[in-house]
């Protein structure tokens, strides 16, 4: 799926298989994507956001098998990067972190599980966000199992994750910036 880059255009895929493409599942070009009830597989990588997305919403979808680049990134690097809402979102198995984010904006959603993520340990955790950072509204996040790394690395990020749990993360849980993390369970 490559959505043209159009900043005012609303895009739904739903229902749906995105699989074996050497690129993104889905390209994020402009506008309001939303992903829901999917199954991104076998992909280079999940779905990539651009300097003109406006918000990314990612539900009820698994994000699996990707071969050379996160789970949801953002390209180019750029002060002001998309908002990205994620709930009942699993990534797994993935040469790169789940996300990584280069560019500002937020991050925010409930349920997310990410596991065996960083294999190749090309970044230093399963969610990398430097740079710009991002403002964090994150209710439950899970971490299992990044390949190399720590389960987070956050650098001049704000806001809240209300619990994190994790296990199998060689350096434990990484830097978390001004994060706060009411709950975290190993």
């Amino acid at each position: 799926a490559f959505i043209t880059s159009n900043q005012n255009q609303e895009t739904l895929i739903q229902g749906s298989l995105l699989a074996e493409n050497t690129g993104a599942g889905a390209d994020n070009k402009g506008g309001n994507m939303t992903i829901r009830d999917c199954v991104i597989d076998e992909c280079g990588y999940g779905v990539k956001q651009n300097d003109t997305t406006n918000v990314q919403v990612i539900e009820n979808t698994r994000i699996s098998n990707l071969q050379t680049e996160p789970g949801v990134y953002n390209i180019p690097q750029d002060r002001t990067g998309g908002d990205l809402i994620l709930n009942n979102v699993c990534f797994e198995n993935a040469t790169d972190p789940a996300i990584l984010f280069p560019a500002g904006g937020s991050i925010s959603g409930d349920r997310i599980v990410i596991r065996n993520t960083n294999t190749e340990a090309s970044q230093p955790a399963a969610i990398v966000v430097k740079d710009e950072g991002r403002e964090f509204d994150l209710d439950e996040l899970a971490i299992y199992g990044t390949g190399s790394g720590t389960a987070l690395h956050l650098e001049n990020c704000t806001g809240s994750i209300e619990q994190l749990v994790h296990d199998g993360n060689p350096e434990g849980v990484g830097p978390l910036s001004d994060v706060d993390v009411d709950n975290i369970r190993k």
